[in-house]
């Protein structure tokens, strides 16, 4: 073999065992071992390539060598904390901006996790779940569920091991342990508490005994109601309490993180009791939520199967009351949520927006600072750092100083979000004792600081691979880094302007829904009413006859207050949370077949739609001689006994009906002397039609309803409401005095105005709107400083090709020009992009959170003429400057 083949064939393996070593190896030693090759050393030489290959890749490989690794992170954090020394400005603006950022998304994920990811304190949540009735044909998913229906569903299904029902009623008045006071009461049957799988605190939860008429004089207390009214005495179990003015045994104490079900508007249950009802019987009467438990190893698809044929045994059984009725199965965390889901949804991806645009602001501002640090780490090359020792310490740096502003934005969700959110979020929402600063709120923190210092700290990095080393040498500080460099901070501004534009949109959007929604007339008036709910024990006031009569004594007496100008009383009051529904019958016209006809009802007094100022359509409204003797007037079941003289003579049943029932059930809404039929009640005479009236929802359209006179169908449950003609409060120790006088053991249970009852239906729009609007002002401040910042830098690095324009002739408003069309160059892509992304934004906001346009001309190019403008404006102040350049004195520092 010749000694040139020798020679080649030593070249081709050096070159083969050198790329078995770092690449920082081959730079410095490549060139000197190939020439060791090609001596007579050749042999030795590969020798030693073999055995040194595993050397230097531990020594460059962090995870082969983890005490190198640990001494390296060390070396990188003390280099990071000597930069944050150096540049304390800098810094604290740095880490104040990624309080800021972090801060706002944790306090969000803090909601977030508490409503939607964190598990229901109960026993296996995974397994429980909801059963509703359902009428595809009507477009109703979600029904509560009938009497009847309910025990066949219980004994029928193969696949839950046990099933609930909860009948939400009036509050109860508490009373024998200090002042009376009102609870939130539920009832529910024996299962309830096994289904949930939480024992009771103290003693027993129930027993199936006690679901019998006539048994269930027993409740199970609620913690904080055992520490605030009782002194958490523990024996407790077996003391009798007066509720209503009769007597029921306490037999248990639930934990205090047991609070199910949830009250309206999110009220915490304070008392439990047996429904002890004969529910089989009250056939068509829907006023039960059933929860159950699924069996081991059933999936939630086994269990709609299985519900679907149980469904449809009911409709064979009860063909009449059954048609078109389906079962619907959800999991019950799922169900919990699914009003609010949208929402926070909606917001985590809001604030996720103004993270990122966080990121890239902190990213230019480093970038910017690397510029004045090209010398240093050219030096540092020249001494023989590697590149990636380098890019490892710029990155020490972005995490230290992600890392210190996540600690102060966690202090911060700690120590203001709680003041904040209680004011932000309605209880329907959340209930604000689940949220907490907890270990998954934590994690999330640490997280996404870790990430954002990856993210903010990567452009630095990037940065390292495109020094020139001689030429940062040999010319210092005036020269760039690399070519690249101006285009990373123009991508990075084209994507804080596009997220901004899509925060800004949606702030306008959500903003746009509440107001429309707020201007929605419901159909009544408001303004100058006050609104008190009282529930009558049921002891003292044991008849229909008896209830009718303490609320017209009351609605009288409150007539003559000096200063009310009327007074009404209704058992559902508008927007007050609950709904009433009843299976009608229509004289004449007969349902479909495989159809029933329903209704909502609301019972009122004669003043009711005077008072809320509810125009009369046709006919006439209630009046005093509609008064029957033989109350009430609704059979809920064939069993249910006859009122005490409904033989003699009397008054007819009498009706109003509002404008959406009067044209649904008859030909060109013509209802006046038509008759219907409500469950089991006689025939009902239509004497009036009023104008429809928006009582469940403001986004919803009115639905069928007709009203019952009290003096008809007495209830023990009413809110009065009082009009005047100040100020609501003005009168509220007046109608106290005037119920004490009737009842001094009686409790109201709320007192507040209409127009607060009307706003609380805002709680998740102004929710969404305020903080969605928060975060969009904060992007526009980010953005606008993001361009200021790389204008300001173009303009500072452009300097000597302007003062050499201005030198020969350029006029300086052609200079401005230039400058400011620079800059409006990735301001006008991030528009673009922007654009498309706010489109598929439009959509869900419309869909899921306010019911408003997708395309709203007038937001849409509002929130694009205020971009644009704010980018120009931003572009406008470093270009001005850079446009009075003095020719004479850039060439000469040139």
């Amino acid at each position: 073999m010749t000694r040139s083949i020798r020679s080649t064939l030593a070249d081709r393996l050096v070159r083969v065992l050198l790329r078995l070593h770092p690449r920082s190896f081959r730079e410095r030693f490549g060139g000197e071992v190939l020439e060791l090759a090609r001596s007579r050393r050749a042999a030795a030489t590969l020798a030693d390539l073999l055995q040194s290959a595993w050397r230097e890749r531990r020594r460059e490989a962090p995870f082969l060598n983890p005490s190198a690794a640990v001494r390296g992170a060390g070396a990188n954090i003390r280099d990071g904390a000597n930069f944050v020394r150096r540049s304390p400005r800098l810094s604290v603006a740095i880490v104040l901006l990624t309080a800021l950022t972090i801060g706002a998304a944790t306090t969000v994920f803090t909601v977030v996790n508490a409503v939607l990811l964190r598990p229901l304190p109960f026993l296996e949540p995974d397994r429980l779940v909801t059963v509703w009735e359902a009428r595809p044909g009507r477009g109703v998913e979600r029904n509560v569920v009938s009497g009847h229906e309910f025990p066949l569903w219980n004994a029928g299904n193969r696949v839950f091991d046990r099933m609930a029902a909860i009948a939400y009623g009036g509050p109860v008045t508490l009373t024998g342990a200090g002042d009376p006071t009102s609870l939130v009461s539920v009832r529910v049957t024996s299962a309830f508490f096994d289904v949930m799988g939480v024992p009771p605190r103290l003693g027993r939860s129930f027993v199936a005994d006690e679901d019998v008429p006539g048994r269930g004089r027993v409740v199970v207390l609620s913690e904080r109601l055992w520490r605030e009214r009782f002194g958490a005495d523990p024996q407790i179990a077996g003391r009798k309490v007066l509720l209503d003015g009769q007597p029921f045994a306490v037999v248990g104490v639930m934990p205090a993180e047991f609070d199910f079900p949830p009250g309206l508007a999110g009220a915490r249950v304070d008392v439990w009791s047996p429904i002890a009802e004969p529910i089989h019987l009250y056939r068509g009467r829907h006023y039960l939520t059933v929860v159950a438990r699924l069996k081991p190893g059933i999936a939630i698809e086994q269990a709609r199967e299985d519900m679907t044929r149980v469904a449809r045994e009911v409709t064979r059984q009860f063909p009449d009351l059954n048609r078109d009725h389906e079962a619907r199965v959800y999991p019950l965390q799922q169900d919990l949520v699914r009003d609010s889901r949208a929402t926070l949804l909606l917001l985590f991806g809001a604030v996720s927006c103004l993270l990122v645009i966080g990121c890239s602001n902190i990213a230019g501002l480093l970038l910017a600072r690397g510029l004045t640090r090209r010398r240093e780490i050219g030096v540092r090359l020249a001494l023989g750092a590697s590149r990636l020792g380098v890019a490892r310490q710029l990155l020490a740096e972005s995490l230290i100083l992600s890392l210190s502003g996540a600690a102060l934005g966690v202090f911060l969700t700690y120590r203001i979000g709680g003041h904040v959110l209680p004011w932000l979020i309605p209880r329907s929402v959340l209930a604000l004792e689940r949220l907490s600063v907890d270990t998954t709120v934590l994690a999330f923190a640490l997280g996404t600081s870790i990430v954002t210092g990856i993210l903010f700290g990567l452009a630095p990095a990037i940065q390292v691979r495109g020094v020139d080393l001689a030429t940062v040498l040999r010319q210092g500080g005036r020269t760039l880094m690399l070519a690249g460099h101006p285009r990373l901070r123009q991508a990075l501004v084209a994507a804080q302007v596009a997220l901004t534009l899509v925060l800004v949109l949606g702030a306008g959007l959500t903003a746009r829904g509440l107001v429309a929604l707020q201007r929605i007339d419901p159909g009544y008036a408001t303004t100058g009413l006050l609104t008190a709910d009282l529930t009558l024990p049921g002891r003292q006031y044991g008849s229909a006859a008896a209830e009718r009569r303490f609320f017209a004594d009351l609605v009288e007496r409150l007539a003559a207050v000096p200063g009310v100008t009327s007074v009404a009383a209704t058992n559902q009051l508008p927007l007050g949370g609950g709904t009433s529904g009843m299976s009608i019958d229509i004289e004449g016209h007969p349902a479909p077949q495989g159809e029933d006809n329903s209704a909502r009802y609301r019972i009122v007094s004669a003043d009711y739609f005077r008072t809320l100022d509810i125009p009369l359509v046709a006919g006439r409204t209630f009046a005093a001689s509609d008064a029957r003797i033989a109350v009430p007037l609704v059979k809920y079941f064939p069993q249910q006994p006859v009122p005490e003289g409904f033989d003699l003579p009397q008054p007819i049943p009498v009706a109003v009906v509002n404008a959406s029932m009067a044209r649904q059930f008859w030909p060109g809404g013509d209802a006046i002397g038509h008759r219907f039929r409500a469950l089991l009640s006689p025939w009902i005479t239509v004497v009036g039609v009023v104008a429809d009236t928006r009582n469940d929802s403001l986004r919803e359209p009115s639905r069928p309803e007709f009203y019952l006179h009290d003096l008809q169908e007495p209830q023990s449950g009413m809110t009065v409401l009082v009009r005047s003609a100040g100020a609501p409060a003005a009168v509220g120790p007046a109608v106290r005095a005037v119920v004490h006088e009737l009842d001094a053991g009686l409790a109201i249970t709320s007192m507040r105005p209409m127009e607060e009852v009307v706003g609380r239906t805002f709680g998740l729009p102004r929710l969404t709107s305020a903080v969605v609007g928060s975060f969009a002002v904060l992007a526009l401040g980010l953005m606008a400083a993001g361009i200021y910042g790389l204008m300001a830098f173009t303009s500072a690095q452009r300097l000597p090709e302007l003062g050499i324009r201005v030198a020969l002739g350029a006029d300086r408003g052609q200079v401005l020009r230039l400058m400011v069309r620079q800059g409006l160059g990735p301001g006008v892509v991030g528009i673009v992009v922007g654009l498309g992304a706010a489109a598929a934004l439009a959509r869900v906001i419309r869909a899921d959170v306010f019911g408003i346009p997708a395309v709203d001309p007038v937001t849409w190019i509002g929130v694009t003429l205020l971009l644009v403008s704010s980018i120009v404006v931003a572009c406008w102040w470093p270009a001005r400057r850079a446009s009075r350049v003095d020719p004479v004195i850039v060439l000469r520092a040139q």
